[in-house]
This record gives structure tokens, C-alpha cells and sequence, in this order.
């Protein structure tokens, strides 16, 4: 097991321009308080007891300390060019349904540290070749972590209503809809007359007056622009017309 290092001193390794090292060291991480949960921190190992969904194989926490590669190479000046990477794994509850949750996370970080070359390459983990590998490891921990930790990503949470583990109650769990409390006043509503009796429809009223027939369209006025019909002729002939006597 790798000694707990949570700060390195840079220039003790003496390494000049182009020159590199890798190492293996551990870190101990504070817990997280994630969503009101708090989450303790601690290494991972393969185990073969049991499989996860997925890649065939699950990962476990083993212990507190976290064992962590660092690859440490030499800049030109006082400047250096890091990279760590490792596993942890996190304890406590899940998101969705409060069961026991074992989520892991492979993480993979970079940092340059060049003094008075730009804030850009100035890292906030370097101070006087002293590296808080630390502070960095969690740093880039709580980068790699989800919005919601979960123990699978399948996870169907608690039911809404009564609370139910819809992991354990199975698809068929499910509760009548609520009627929508706008329409409770609509259920205080009576129908029936007194005694349970059907209310009577109201009577027509006798003394009042039928309807009007509805007044006739207007005959539209003759347009001025139009001939006059022709009058007709007098279909009696002229030899049976009458002569007015003498």
C-alpha cells in the first residue's frame, strides 16, 4: 500500500528540463454532503462475488485511502506539467430510493504549473513547487460526480404517494388518480327533491305569449336602371271587339 501523501514537494525530485517520473501515492478525501446526504470517500477494487449490469464486473470500497498515479514532468524554468488518475468510490444513500448506494468513478485530471507565465498557466495547486495533491485529487472528484448518485443507473425510486421502493413493488404498483379538488364543489350538488325523489321539471307558463312569427324579408327596392316590363296585350281579338252603339 502507497504512503498517504497529501502534499508533494515537486522540487525534491531535482528533475531538470524534458526529465519525468511517475508515482504511486495515496490520498485520504473528506466526505461529501451531497443533496443533504453526506457520502464518505474511500478506494475501490474489482470483485468477481457479484456482477453489475453492464461491463460483468462490480466495484466495492476497500479502505479510506485512495491509491492515485501521478505522472510529474519538468518545463522549461520553474514549470511543470501534471496528471493524476484514479478510482474512488462513494458510500451512501441513493438519490432515488434512499437504499444503500455504491456508485464508482474513474477520474483523469491534468494541471500546468508555469509561474509568471499568465494566470491561465498558473495552477491553484502549486504554491512554491509544493503540490496539494489533496485538494486537487477531491477537487477533480466532485468534477466527475452526476447531478444524482444513484445504486444502479436504472433506479425507479420511491412511489409519490404512498413511498413505496418501485425497485421492489414491480411495474404493476399503482394508485387510483385523485379526483382534481377545482370539481370538489360540483360532488356537494343535490339532484333529488326532498325525500329522494326526483326534482320535477319546471311548467311551462300558461299566460305566456307564443312566439312571433318572425316578420317577412322585405321585398328589395326596384333598381332605377332597369327597364319597365312591358305591359301585356289584350289577348281578345279585334273582330270580337265590341262597336260602341249609335
Amino acid at each position: 500500500m502507497a504512503t498517504r501523501t497529501d502534499t508533494f514537494d515537486l522540487g525534491a525530485l531535482r528533475l531538470t528540463s524534458g526529465e519525468g517520473r511517475r508515482l504511486g501515492l495515496a490520498v485520504a478525501l473528506e466526505d461529501f454532503e451531497l443533496a443533504g446526504h453526506r457520502y464518505s470517500v474511500g478506494a475501490a477494487a474489482p470483485s468477481t462475488a457479484t456482477e453489475a449490469e453492464g461491463d460483468g464486473s462490480t466495484v466495492i470500497p476497500v479502505g479510506d485511502q485512495i491509491p492515485v498515479t501521478l505522472d510529474i514532468s519538468r518545463m522549461t524554468g520553474q514549470g511543470y506539467a501534471l496528471h493524476v488518475a484514479f478510482t474512488a468510490a462513494l458510500h451512501g444513500p441513493c438519490m432515488r430510493c434512499l437504499e444503500p448506494a455504491d456508485p464508482v468513478f474513474s477520474v483523469d485530471a491534468r494541471e500546468v504549473s508555469q509561474p509568471g507565465e499568465g494566470d491561465e498557466l498558473e495552477s491553484p495547486y502549486v504554491l512554491e513547487s509544493i503540490l496539494d495533491l489533496g485538494a486537487w485529487t477531491r477537487d477533480a472528484l466532485a468534477l466527475a460526480l452526476p447531478s444524482a448518485l444513484l445504486c444502479r443507473p436504472e433506479c425507479r425510486g420511491l412511489c409519490p404517494v404512498c413511498g413505496a421502493d418501485l425497485n421492489v413493488a414491480g411495474p404493476d404498483h399503482h394508485h387510483e388518480a385523485a379526483p382534481d379538488p377545482r370539481w370538489a364543489a360540483l360532488a356537494e350538488l343535490s339532484f333529488e327533491a326532498p325525500g329522494g325523489r326526483p326534482a320535477p321539471e319546471p311548467e311551462p307558463d300558461a299566460e305566456s305569449e307564443p312566439d312571433a312569427e318572425p316578420d317577412a324579408e322585405p321585398e328589395p327596392d326596384p333598381d332605377p336602371d332597369t327597364p319597365a316590363p312591358a305591359a301585356e296585350a289584350d289577348p281578345t281579338p279585334e273582330s270580337e271587339a265590341k262597336t260602341p252603339e249609335v
